[in-house]
């Protein structure tokens, strides 16, 4: 959602936005991943990701954009499968912040939270590049994530995978699903 912080509009932009990751639309058009720090009357403060303070004075059509999280699976070179979610108490606050935003990656097969921060989510929603399929840790689609020997399906273990092998633990009904994932991508895997 695109939006421009007006006199008019600045009380309700420090609700929604302060605190929160979205992007600043660069007069070119293009993007860049900004974290809002402060909401005066007069201006909006934020910085980018080098740390750089800067700000944009209301009134003078400066546009951000702010995304909402869609829950899902995503892969990121450092962690491996990241899934994002809402947090559902938080549904006020745009954006993302560490407020309505939950990270959580897998280590040692376990579930671990990642705070949310700058370059964590412009690396996460805008990938440098695309990763190679790997049967150890990978992303199938957005509801089915492996690590750890492990099928996810969201953030629950539905599964487990040995020597390109799925065998589901039968907690889920999510064969159909999974069978269409790994045909539409031809993923060498298989669900015994």
């Amino acid at each position: 959602m695109k939006d421009t912080c007006t006199i008019h509009s600045a009380r309700d932009w420090r609700q929604r936005y302060e605190g929160t990751v979205g992007k600043y639309i660069k007069p070119n058009g293009q993007g860049e991943w900004v974290y809002i720090t402060r909401i005066r009357d007069h201006q909006v403060e934020f910085q980018d990701k080098h740390g750089t303070d800067l700000a944009a004075v209301h009134d003078t059509g400066v546009t951000f954009e702010f995304t909402q999280v869609i829950q899902g699976w995503t892969m990121h070179p450092e962690y491996g499968p990241v899934h994002m979610s809402r947090v559902p108490a938080r549904q006020w606050q745009r954006g993302i912040s560490g407020n309505n935003t939950s990270l959580v990656y897998i280590r040692g097969g376990k579930i671990a939270h990642l705070r949310v921060d700058l370059t964590l989510v412009g690396e996460l929603l805008d990938p440098a590049k695309p990763t190679k399929f790997d049967p150890a840790s990978c992303v199938l689609e957005r509801e089915f994530a492996i690590a750890c020997g492990t099928l996810y399906f969201h953030r629950q273990q539905a599964g487990t995978v040995k020597d390109n092998v799925i065998t589901l633990n039968g907690v889920y009904d999510i064969r159909q699903e999974l069978s269409d994932s790994i045909r539409r991508n031809n993923y060498p895997l298989e669900i015994a």
